[in-house]
């Protein structure tokens, strides 16, 4: 059993940037969904329902919709689960948007989901005891184009600790210490914590 350690909280499935309603996202990182948006949200929904069980916890890591957010958010009424969300940037409550604006919109976000977690700083803690920091974001890297203010959101690299994370829309599931739950490195299924726990104890 994976848990949230700042809530003691067990989660079922981990996932994060499906950025529903988000037109240019339709057609980049091998999305081939250009033009036809509503495929892609109709895509993401089924994807999701078929793994996804009523019963079900997801731990969403982020970037849940663009666009308008008032019709996107609402999308969480057809999936299944029980969602958790930490925000990432492109959330409206994100720490990186205009406080006023994020505050304005808040509101939306605690409708549309279940529970609204801090954005930085929380473990996954896996029946044996190990354990993962959990973030939007990855480690900070050499080429990235973030700003000093999402780099400061981003977790610091102690060079052991290992890293669950959403963001980057790369195919790559595993770098190094760090483990990506993005829906882009997935097939746009949600991954099962029991996956997240089993990469946790063994590189732990």
């Amino acid at each position: 059993m994976l848990t949230i350690a700042g809530i003691n909280r067990p989660v079922d499935f981990l996932t994060s940037d499906q950025h529903f309603g988000h037109e240019r996202m339709a057609g980049v990182f091998g999305r081939e969904y250009e033009g036809r948006l509503d495929e892609m949200n109709a895509m993401m929904l089924e994807r999701w329902n078929a793994v996804v069980k009523p019963e079900d916890t997801v731990l969403h890591l982020g970037d849940f919709a663009m666009g308008i957010r008032a019709e996107n958010l609402p999308l969480t009424q057809h999936l299944n689960g029980t969602i958790l969300l930490m925000p990432g940037n492109h959330d409206s409550i994100s720490l990186l948007q205009d406080p006023g604006y994020a505050q304005r919109q808040r509101p939306l976000y605690e409708e549309a989901f279940d529970l609204i977690l801090p954005e930085t700083g929380d473990r996954l803690v896996t029946s044996a005891g190990n354990e993962a920091l959990v973030s939007h974001y990855p480690y900070p890297f050499v080429d990235s184009h973030a700003s000093p203010e999402m780099r400061a959101l981003m977790p610091v690299d102690d060079g052991r600790t290992l890293l669950v994370h959403g963001h980057t829309h790369e195919p790559a599931v595993v770098d190094g210490r760090q483990f990506h739950v993005g829906v882009d490195a997935h097939d746009f299924y949600p991954v099962p914590a029991s996956v997240v726990e089993e990469w946790i104890d063994a590189n732990s």
